[in-house]
Order: C-alpha cells, then sequence, then structure tokens
C-alpha cells in the first residue's frame, strides 16, 4: 500500500475522488457510544492551585462507521493526539460500522492538560475550594482514520474524523497536613480508610412473574449488582454511572462475609422497564479511590426484542454530521446599570442531539445544552439563551463554541459595547458624568471670575447641624473676618451676591484746580489736607450730583 504523508481531515464529510475510471463516495465517523471512564484525577502540589494530572487509563466507548460506495475499506485505527489508542485489523470490504471500546491514557494528552489544569482551578473560588474534591466532565478528542482502495485497485489517501468522548474529571482536595492528595474520608488526615482490592458489576435480567408494577409488554426486570472487595471494614462511596440516566452517589459499608472470608461493600438496586431499552453502566469509588468496574451492557427486551437498522451503503451513504452555531446581542434593555442582558444562540443541525456549547465572553463564561426542535423543511435548530450581567459601560466580545455533537469547535466570535448611564449622585459619578468644574478660587485668567456652585438639594453640609456663612468672593483681593479686603489704592466693587471685585482707579490728569473738585476724583498722591479743603464746598444734589459723580472718566486697571 503505497503511504501518503498529508492527510485530510474532513470529518463526516462526503467526497468524490478518484481517477476517471474509479470515483467513489467516502464517508468516516466517530461518535461516542456512552460515557467514558477515568477518571480524570488531577492533584495540587503546593497547595494553591491544581498543578499534576495524574496517569491513568481511560475507557472511551466510541461508535464509528467507515464506508465508501466504489472500492473497499483496509483497515482503520483510533488515535489520541499523541498515540493509537485502537487497530482494526484487515478489512477488505465496502463499508464497516460497529461498537468499540478503545482503551486511552491521560499522558497522551497533550493540549488537553492545559484545558483540565484551567477548569479545575476556575473552581478555586467553589466551596472549600483546594480543600474540596470539584468534579466536572471533560469531552476527550479522538481520530478515527480510515484506509480506502479503489475498484481500480488505486489506494486513496487517509480520511480522518473526529469526535470527542465525555469523561469525568476529578480535581482531588489537597491536604495541608500531609502536604498530598486527600482522599476525603475520616475526621482527619491521618485517617485510613479501607483498600479496595477489587470492583465488580454484574447486571441480572429477570422474567417471569418478578417483573413487577409493569404493564403486559413483557418486558424483563434489570437488577444491578456493585461489589467492592476491601482490604478492612469501612465505608466506600462511589459513583454509580448510567447511559441514558446520568449519575448517583452511594455509601455502603464493607463487612466481613463469612462464608469466604473477605471484606465486601454491596450496593444493589431493581428496576423496570416499559419498552425495550439498551443500557450501560459503571461504578468508581470516590472514597478510598482506585475502584472501577468499567462499563457493563445490558438490553431490555420487551415484545420481541431490539430491532437496529443499520441501512444499506449500497442505497447511498447516510448524510454527515453538519452543525452550524450563530449568536445575536439582543436588543440593549436600556441604559441603567447594573442591568441583565441576553445573548440568542442557535445551532442549525442535520441530527436530532443535545448541542453541548459554550460562550466565552470577556465578562465570564457561559455553558450549557441546546435542546434540538425540527424545522420545516427538515433538520432541527436548538436555540439556548446566554443571561449576563452588565455594570459599567464596556466593550464585549463573545466566541461561541460547540462540545457535542462532533469534534469540539468554533463556530463565530461577534461583540457589542454596552452604555452604562448612572444618575450622578452624592455617591459619586458615573461612566458618563461631565468634567469637574475649574476651582473658583483659581481662576484660568487674572480678572476671570467663576462662580461658586451652588450646593445641591439634599448635599451633606460640612458642618453637620451648624448654618454655613455665605461665601465671599473677593477678586484681586483678600477675604478677611468674612468681608472682602482691597488694597489702600482699590476699590472694592460688587459684582453680584457675596461676590466683589477689587479695581484700581485711574483719572485723567487734572488740568486745574477747579475741575479736580468739580470731578471730586480722587488723584494718585492726594493728601488728606486737600480732601478737607474740599469738604467745606456745597454739595450738589439731584441731577447735578449725579453729573458731577460721572464727569471724570474712570478706567479699570487690568491686575
Amino acid at each position: 500500500m503505497r503511504q501518503l504523508s498529508k492527510k485530510l481531515a474532513l470529518a463526516g464529510l462526503t467526497l468524490m475522488l478518484g481517477t476517471a475510471t474509479a470515483s467513489a463516495n467516502v464517508l468516516v465517523t466517530i461518535e461516542q457510544d456512552g460515557l467514558g471512564s477515568g477518571p480524570i484525577k488531577v492533584i495540587s502540589e503546593d497547595g494553591k492551585k491544581w498543578t499534576k494530572i495524574l496517569d491513568g487509563d481511560l475507557t472511551l466507548p466510541v461508535k464509528i462507521y467507515l464506508g465508501i460506495s466504489k472500492g473497499y475499506a483496509l483497515t482503520y485505527h483510533i488515535r489520541q493526539p499523541m498515540a493509537t489508542i485502537f487497530a482494526g485489523g484487515e478489512l477488505a470490504r465496502e463499508y464497516l460500522q460497529e461498537n468499540v471500546i478503545a482503551t486511552g491514557a491521560t499522558k497522551n494528552f497533550a493540549i488537553e492538560n492545559l484545558t483540565i489544569l484551567n477548569a479545575c482551578n476556575d473552581r478555586l473560588g467553589d466551596g472549600a475550594g483546594i480543600q474540596e474534591k470539584q468534579t466536572f466532565w471533560h469531552a476527550v478528542e479522538l481520530e478515527l482514520v480510515g484506509l480506502f482502495m479503489a475498484t481500480n485497485g488505486e489506494n486513496y489517501p487517509p480520511y480522518s474524523a473526529y469526535g470527542t468522548v465525555i469523561v469525568p474529571v476529578e480535581c482531588l482536595p489537597y491536604a495541608p497536613g500531609a502536604g498530598d492528595v486527600s482522599d476525603g474520608a475520616g475526621d482527619s488526615p491521618n485517617a485510613t480508610p479501607p483498600r479496595i482490592k477489587e470492583a465488580r458489576l454484574f447486571l441480572t435480567t429477570f422474567s417471569g412473574g418478578k417483573n413487577q408494577g409493569v404493564t403486559m409488554g413483557a418486558c424483563a426486570t434489570l437488577e444491578t449488582t456493585v461489589r467492592f472487595e476491601t482490604d478492612k471494614a469501612g465505608p466506600v462511596s462511589f459513583d454509580l454511572h448510567r447511559f441514558p440516566g446520568g449519575m448517583t452517589s452511594h455509601t455502603v459499608n464493607a463487612s466481613l462475609d463469612a462464608s469466604s472470608g473477605k471484606y465486601y461493600a454491596r450496593y444493589q438496586k431493581k428496576e423496570s422497564f416499559k419498552s425495550t431499552t439498551v443500557l450501560q453502566y459503571m461504578a468508581e469509588s470516590t472514597a478510598p479511590l482506585d475502584g472501577n468496574t468499567g462499563w457493563e451492557d445490558s438490553t431490555i427486551h420487551c415484545g420481541g426484542g431490539l430491532t437496529v437498522d443499520t441501512g444499506d451503503p449500497h442505497d447511498g451513504l447516510p448524510q454527515p454530521l453538519k452543525l452550524k452555531g450563530d449568536f445575536s446581542f439582543a436588543a440593549d434593555q436600556g441604559t441603567v446599570c447594573p442591568r441583565k442582558e441576553k445573548a440568542l444562540i442557535a445551532f442549525a443541525t442535520s441530527v436530532k442531539d443535545k448541542v453541548h456549547y459554550s460562550l466565552d465572553c470577556t465578562n465570564g463564561h457561559f455553558s450549557g445544552v441546546a435542546q434540538p426542535v425540527s424545522k420545516p423543511g427538515g433538520g432541527y435548530v436548538a436555540p439556548a439563551v446566554a443571561t449576563f450581567d452588565i455594570t459599567k459601560t464596556t466593550q464585549l466580545s463573545c466566541v461561541l463554541k460547540s462540545v457535542a455533537p462532533g469534534a469540539a469547535r468554533v463556530h463565530v466570535a461577534k461583540g457589542h459595547k454596552y452604555q452604562c448611564v448612572k444618575t450622578t449622585d452624592l455617591d459619586g459619578s458615573n461612566d458618563l458624568a461631565p468634567d469637574t468644574r475649574p476651582n473658583p478660587q483659581e481662576p484660568d485668567r487674572p480678572g476671570k471670575l467663576v462662580a461658586v456652585q451652588p450646593r445641591k438639594p439634599g448635599a451633606p453640609r460640612a458642618d453637620k447641624g451648624k448654618v454655613a456663612e455665605p461665601r465671599i468672593v473677593c477678586a484681586n483681593g483678600t477675604v478677611k473676618n468674612g468681608a472682602c479686603a482691597c488694597a489702600r489704592t482699590d476699590k472694592k466693587v460688587k459684582i453680584g451676591k457675596n461676590a466683589y471685585r477689587c479695581a484700581k482707579f485711574v483719572a485723567d490728569p487734572p488740568r486745574n484746580k477747579a475741575s479736580v473738585g468739580a470731578s471730586g476724583a480722587k488723584l494718585k498722591g492726594e493728601t488728606n489736607d486737600k480732601k478737607k479743603s474740599s469738604a467745606g464746598a456745597a454739595k450738589p444734589k439731584g441731577s447735578a450730583a449725579r453729573s458731577a459723580r460721572t464727569s471724570a472718566p474712570v478706567m479699570l486697571a487690568p491686575r
């Protein structure tokens, strides 16, 4: 087989390739077939943040499909980014559709290491933080590589498809006293829980009168038994995963089994069904650790069993997954802050699968599951809404990603500017408050007066309970004892309420003594004796007095 170095990463895409004598439709898909197990365990080495992912195996159940309309599928293999974890044999067939359980490992992570550590440390503020076990799910990335041969004997280049399997992650608590990982058992870091020697899971079906509470569908009853063998008596906590159905947590006590002389912790439950159902179960211990049963399958048959239509590749290849996401910012809900705003999300998809998504914004991360609904003309749309807080004027940027189905990928990035206009009050201003006015005691140029801004109603006074005296503005002078004081050669002129200006008078030079006496203006250097000599003259009255006061031109000298 001719080896080609370049891979075409065309997951789920039907392509027309080949020569003039041989062209064919090729399809390669890989998708999750139940929850994966591990868990992925993360520890803290310094008690400040989670720093290390422990080596461990991962059980990754997938469903794969390889098909070619004119040719043969030769072989395939499943990869994590750093290693091949499953290799198929020689196929020499037109199509292959099967379920595979691949065994991966945390040591094969590449960029996923950073993703998982960041996700753990994002939870440092949750609950007791690093002193408490934090759990979440991570999508482990997988690649399916298929090799095909055309009917004319020519080898096709490798075809790749990408998918993910959801695996639980445990950010393990840090024990300050021991400086290592704590399993959470006992009342102190020195408490020693039982050690698990073996973990087993048994799925048993019953029929013929034992299926109580079920209609006449002839469905079997399922009995699930979880058993942990330990080295001594004590409590064992574990999570029981069911797909579909989710996870439940339980705690049972290990005790001595007299017949075998061993210590067992057992848990049992029964379930009834009304229709044919395919289930998967897996149990893993949480305290103590290291007890994992692996996934076990069970099919509940009702009235004739389960019929699976795998399709006929000769009738055409199945439609590949098509998933396209978009979002928009809803119309602004005003300008008052704080307030709630929304982003409207919609995924157009070709399959009726829930869409796991994340909207990563500069003000936070929002994730969820969008439920698909049928749309006219075929296909589905999965809508969702993300709600976030706006507390200040900000330019918001967001990126929409899908996690499943299919490989995780980015769909679209958008931005929007949100305005905040708060009412300026006594507690402070807001983003759009006007600039501070100039200080009236520091005019920007000589001679310019700036009126004092009146106090706002309800504003606190400087001396609570006391009535403040009016503030005096005295331009070109000084305020002394609540009054405007000017220089001896200046005259105080009132220019407003509680506002004065000190101005220097300059008079035209006198031509004779008569005009000086008539004008009454004081000349520079005039003595008090001259003042007294003019005091005896008769003072004009009425209009004559006004005329006399204004007969001499007066100029205000700039300071």
